[in-house]
């Protein structure tokens, strides 16, 4: 009976790591299918060429209905893009950091149209944006090598297609640095 019973709480043991290695993969990355709602997609992709697409986006720059995160923010957190310790290392925003975070990605002076292949598993940051109930309502992933790409959730023209601008990269990474430094 003994010999049952260590089995059993080993084989515990053993799924309870799986599930949180798991979940830990599935919550930095963006394995789910995520769903384009008609008007979203007629306004943006529905375009016979890049040029008639980049034209609606600039058409589009900083109108609040597709600014990003969409909702009202109650506070922001940045995390490394770390296995397993993401979320323990993670820094919450004050007030004006959030605001400077949500300024920032909302200016299409931070970015350009340049357009490059990654995968947010690449991601050396991950904004994550939450309302008064603690919801998270945004996702923003940051890769800070060579690409300089990011890709949010829910998408924002302004964004253009995630690559930063040099002009936004050099702020990003300033902007980085004083929230690590407090």
């Amino acid at each position: 009976m003994k010999i049952l019973k260590r089995i059993l709480i080993a084989l515990l043991m053993i799924l309870t790591i799986g599930f949180i290695i798991v979940w830990d993969i599935f919550d930095r990355g963006e394995y789910y299918s995520v769903h384009i709602p008609e008007k979203e997609f007629a306004e943006f992709y529905g375009h016979r060429d890049w040029n008639e697409q980049q034209k609606a986006y600039k058409k589009n720059f900083g109108k609040d209905e597709w600014k990003f995160p969409r909702e009202e923010v109650a506070k922001a957190k940045i995390y490394r893009n770390a296995f397993l310790t993401s979320r323990i290392t993670s820094e919450t925003l004050s007030e004006n950091e959030t605001e400077e975070i949500i300024t920032f990605f909302n200016n299409p002076e931070n970015f350009s149209f340049r357009e490059t292949t990654w995968a947010v598993t690449e991601s050396d940051y991950i904004f994550r944006f939450f309302d008064q109930n603690d919801t998270q309502i945004g996702k923003i992933w940051l890769s800070t090598d060579d690409t300089w790409m990011t890709k949010s959730r829910p998408f924002s023209p302004n964004m253009k297609y995630g690559s930063l601008s040099e002009t936004g990269a050099k702020e990003i990474l300033e902007l980085i640095k004083r929230i690590q430094r407090k």
